[in-house]
């Protein structure tokens, strides 16, 4: 019974996070777009600048859904990882499982081998974190475009 639970945890895991970096490289490609034609019409001499105030304002509108996705989102991974733990700290043998020396190296990064340990960045990187810094790093690249929109 423990061995299926922690199995099929493992696997809920990896497609939760499967189902995280498409959502959020969809995000991204949306966003570069839409931020893209911001910059492309705001540096026309032609184009409207209404129209940059508007993409503008959606690109902010995007950036804090996908915030408000990616903050529920790293919720439901902790829930995971949470029910996890338990899991295997309940199981007599737990290292036969992947997933336990996975998170044993999260945990302890400092007992890696030194060419395997992860820098600050890479750290930053692992986390939920990016699910929201990135949307976050849009909006304020979207409030720049409009700023600059509302003023010409």
């Amino acid at each position: 019974m423990g061995s299926n639970r922690i199995r099929d945890l493992d696997h809920w895991f990896q497609y939760a996070e499967r189902v995280g970096q498409e959502r959020l490289y969809t995000f991204l490609w949306a966003a570069s777009i839409l931020l893209l034609a911001c910059v492309t019409i705001l540096s026309s001499e032609t184009a409207p600048d209404l129209l940059a105030v508007f993409l503008s304002i959606l690109g902010i509108i995007l950036s804090l859904l996908w915030y408000i996705l990616g903050k529920r989102q790293a919720k439901f991974h902790s829930k995971i990882d949470q029910e996890l733990r338990k899991a295997l700290a309940n199981h007599k043998e737990p290292e036969q499982f992947a997933i336990y020396h996975i998170q044993q190296m999260k945990d302890s990064p400092g007992k890696q081998p030194r060419d395997l340990r992860l820098n600050l960045v890479e750290r930053i990187l692992q986390t939920r974190r990016f699910l929201w810094i990135v949307p976050v790093l849009f909006a304020l690249a979207f409030v720049v475009t409009l700023i600059f929109g509302i003023d010409c």
